[in-house]
């Protein structure tokens, strides 16, 4: 059934193998819930000491194993008061040395729009690696209640549709304290015995206009009187029935298609009722979940560096030309180029804080700093392989033909492109000061080979250390200058070389962190002098928003030059137009549909869209979501300049005499 729903493994019992947890890529989100039914008010109470109790406290082990980012643990609201509260301890304490927890012992699925008298204990781990985001969780907020509120009467089935089966007729007598109903809470009007009784014959009977009791899992707990029955204080009941399958969906906020899921697999009222009887309400997992998620986007979203959206431009550039030596100067790597935004939109910028750079994910951007990388030093690779991203600044790039082979038995991966690449090697760049460390003798020339899918750059020693004659020194931290690094003395025709490298305490493994560089030779590339200066990669067009990639290449510019060219471009910058779409080439499709023949014209939006691959926007296409993202400003130039000069330029062919021919007239 999960797997039907999901479409992902289903790993069976939850305790039955917890070390295959272990090889499981961490989730973002896990949610558990242990058996509750000897933790509630109605149940035996005897927690851990109990058949399946034991779970609560034990479920730790299985959290620990997974170690998600986020997890939410729930049970009855009653948990805490079992066995002195001891189960509930352990469960924390367990959990408390990784995770920071948040717990709300009642949270009521009334508040949160469920037609149901249910209070859940909820319990939120965040892990402590999501630094101060993981003290910074809040649970929703209740919903506003309805005027009249909502009750059980809302969700009822008409009595001519009960069949007989659910129908009692014992002898019951009126409760002596009589009251109002109360918006979310259970409204008694009399009882047919003390305690909750069975499932088949609940001993508690309950107001329409009243919130509904929450199910067991037989089905129990819920009973009420006729629809159309009058309550005058002390006058008898009457005919009462259990609730239909149909209610016990309702109350728990379930889709409408709930029963006929479960009938997928088994037809049976005590399989259904079983699943209903062990559920979260909807409405409540719905609000939870949609906190937890918005609260894990906040903390990935907390190191960008947002763009300034205006920046005053005036003619004499004196406004621009401090904008920028402000941000060039500043004592972070990070603040680079993002003043240079100005009226000629065509000129794009972005900037990397260190979290964001190396993703695993290589995409097609163009990025206007090159991002400090890092790559795993790898003694049993016998070659250098890096994510596809890097290929812009390799030196003359071909089609591979390298097939690696991986650990997975039967399984390869195919290369992208090879080519030299020149780097920066750089120091401190996991560390918590203001600024990177360029080495100026820390340059490195390696033959690579670029890979789609790969889970890390790879760094080969073997060509370095055969053919280029390094040193491999793994030293320990108290050992001479304690840095790991290559190492190659100087000779008469080349400088001393050392490039260091980082050990990650950790995750482990040696690491090297560099800049790729755009040039020949890795000792032609411009370095930094101090922390006032920066290298600026300045980009006339972005890749996406020009696939004709015309324009000026990019150059690599000291800051007074950069401000220099930022002045030149915006005096030269063309008229453009700003429009959303997912991707330059996206084109409109309504207009066109209804100037088509009768079949196209009567399409559905939809339909359209569909078989035209895909084309145009269609708002809801879970496919062009997943493979398109979202709408994103698109700039586009409004009547480019075409030239019109004569002969200013030519098209043709030359033909290439390569023989001396004699010719004789006879």
């Amino acid at each position: 059934m999960w797997h039907h729903l999901t479409g992902t493994p289903c790993y069976g019992n939850t305790f039955a193998n917890i070390t295959q947890y272990a090889k499981l890529e961490h989730p973002i989100y896990l949610k558990v819930s242990p058996e509750c039914t000897y933790y509630c008010v109605g149940g035996a109470q005897t927690g851990s000491n109990s058949l399946t109790g034991w779970q609560l406290p034990d479920i730790s082990v299985v959290i620990l194993e997974i170690e998600p980012l986020i997890v939410q643990i729930e049970n009855s609201s009653n948990a805490p008061n079992v066995n002195l509260g001891h189960d509930v301890m352990t469960l924390k304490q367990r959990l408390s040395d990784r995770y920071v927890l948040h717990i709300r012992d009642q949270v009521s699925s009334y508040d949160y729009g469920d037609n149901i008298h249910s209070r859940r204990w909820i319990c939120i781990g965040l892990h402590k690696r999501m630094g101060d985001h993981a003290s910074s969780y809040t649970f929703p907020n209740k919903i506003k209640l309805t005027q009249p509120p909502y009750c059980a009467r809302d969700i009822a089935d008409p009595d001519e549709s009960i069949p007989p089966s659910l129908w009692r007729k014992d002898n019951t007598s009126r409760s002596r304290s009589q009251s109002q109903p109360i918006p979310g809470e259970v409204h008694p009007l009399a009882r047919a015995g003390p305690g909750m009784g069975s499932s088949w014959k609940p001993n508690l009977v309950t107001s329409w206009d009243g919130a509904t009791p929450r199910p067991t899992t037989y089905g129990g707990a819920i009973r009420h009187p006729k629809l159309n029955w009058v309550d005058y204080g002390d006058n008898p009941v009457g005919p009462t029935r259990l609730a239909t399958n149909n209610e016990l969906a309702r109350c728990m906020s379930a889709p409408s298609d709930t029963m006929a899921f479960y009938a997928m697999f088994d037809n049976s009222d005590e399989f259904f009722k079983r699943n209903i009887g062990n559920a979260i309400s909807c409405m409540l997992a719905e609000a939870i979940d949609t906190s937890v998620l918005n609260h894990v986007k906040a903390w990935m979203l907390k190191d960008i560096v947002q763009i300034p959206k205006n920046i005053e431009y005036v003619n004499d550039h004196k406004a621009l030309g401090v904008a920028v030596a402000n941000l060039c100067s500043a004592h972070s790597d990070i603040n680079i180029l993002h003043a240079l935004s100005m009226r000629d939109k065509s000129m794009s910028y972005q900037s990397h804080d260190y979290q964001t750079l190396n993703p695993h994910d290589a995409t097609d951007r163009t990025d206007t700093y090159p991002p400090i990388r890092s790559a795993l030093v790898d003694t049993a690779a016998n070659k250098t392989f890096l994510y596809c991203s890097v290929e812009k600044w390799m030196q003359h790039p071909k089609a591979s033909n390298v097939t690696i082979q991986v650990a997975d038995a039967g399984t390869s991966m195919r290369g992208s492109k090879d080519g030299k690449l020149s780097m920066l090697v750089v120091t401190n760049a996991n560390q918590d000061i203001s600024d990177i460390i360029l080495e100026p003798n820390a340059r490195l020339e390696v033959n690579a080979t670029t890979v789609k899918n790969l889970h890390r750059e790879l760094i080969s020693i073997d060509e370095h250390y055969v053919d280029g004659k390094f040193n491999i020194l793994l030293k320990q931290p108290d050992y001479e200058d304690g840095i790991p690094q290559m190492f190659k003395a100087a000779t008469d025709h080349s400088p001393e070389v050392m490039i260091p490298f980082r050990y990650d305490y950790q995750n482990g493994g040696f690491w090297l962190d560099y800049i790729p560089m755009y040039t020949s030779r890795a000792f032609d590339a411009t370095t930094v002098s101090g922390q006032t200066e920066h290298n600026i990669l300045i980009h006339k067009h972005l890749h996406d928003m020009n696939p004709t990639q015309t324009g000026p290449p990019a150059q690599y510019m000291t800051v007074p030059e950069a401000i220099q060219a930022a002045k030149e471009m915006a005096d030269k910058a063309e008229v453009t137009e700003v429009f959303h779409s997912r991707h330059a080439e996206e084109r409109e499709i309504k207009g066109i549909k209804a100037g088509l023949r009768k079949r196209k014209n009567k399409m559905t939006l939809r339909d359209f869209h569909e078989e035209h691959m895909h084309m145009g926007n269609c708002p809801g296409c879970q496919i062009c979501i997943l493979s398109m993202g979202t709408l994103r400003k698109i700039v586009r130039k409004v009547d480019p300049y075409k030239e019109n000069r004569v002969c200013h330029l030519s098209h043709g062919y030359h033909y290439l005499v390569t023989q001396r021919f004699l010719w004789i007239k006879i």
